[in-house]
């Protein structure tokens, strides 16, 4: 297994929370929100225990005034490699809050959820009027009253997303459709993965050491550039 890929594989949406960094009033009495994206605990909990294993991993924490220290540690070769983080105690549930964005945050330096620090349009849809299952900020405006307003998080792109999987018949496995394509076609599979590992700037040995959407895109590159002409 590639322990990094693994790692750094995005997560579906609902293992996403969405926290407001900063928000405000406009001039104009609009409300707005800045929102950062953070995967949940009990993610980060199950794609360790699905990558190393339930007993190749452990978690410890140091608590320092109101500053918390998460420490993720692997086994590697009978050894313990340990990788830590800090956060602050929250407002809510001070404890429990700062271990909680301490693991995150330790969770970063393996690789877990740090694609989400790529995203770019991270504002929030807000109103003032209260919609259903939108969370509630309440701010003061610059006339030191408080508002109340209503936030959506953005949508995630799709490269942000787990790709499809696709059906397992071969009929349909973009691998099987691949090779059948070359061999049709008299191209040599060096050819294949040559062009795979200048596309993706990875270095690849064999056609099965690529994802299933990654031999799609090989795929329909080939038949546009290496397909000999009709």
């Amino acid at each position: 297994m590639n322990y990094a890929e693994a790692l750094k594989a995005p997560f579906p949406a609902k293992d996403i929370e969405w926290r407001v960094q900063r928000s405000g009033i406009t001039d104009k009495g609009n409300p707005w929100a800045f929102v950062l994206a953070y995967v949940t605990n009990r993610a980060i909990q199950n794609r360790l225990d699905e990558v190393f294993g339930i007993e190749n991993w452990q978690n410890a924490f140091r608590d320092s005034g109101k500053v918390v220290e998460c420490g993720i540690g692997v086994k590697f070769n009978g050894e313990w490699v340990w990788k830590w983080d800090a956060a602050e105690e929250t407002q809510v549930e001070a404890v429990k809050g700062g271990r909680s964005a301490a693991m995150k945050r330790a969770a970063v330096h393996w690789g877990v959820g740090r694609y989400l620090y790529d995203l770019e349009a991270n504002f929030a849809e807000c109103s003032l009027e209260e919609r259903k299952e939108w969370h509630k900020v309440s701010i003061k405006n610059k006339s030191g009253v408080f508002v109340n307003f209503w936030w959506n998080p953005p949508d995630l792109p799709a490269w942000a997303l787990p790709q499809p999987v696709m059906p397992a018949n071969d009929m349909l496995n973009p691998l099987s459709e691949l090779k059948e394509f070359l061999s049709v076609n008299d191209i040599n599979e060096s050819r294949a993965i040559s062009y795979a590992s200048t596309r993706f700037k990875t270095s690849f040995h064999s056609l099965s050491e690529l994802t299933q959407h990654q031999t799609a895109l090989v795929l329909a590159g080939i038949k546009k550039r290496l397909a000999p002409a009709a």
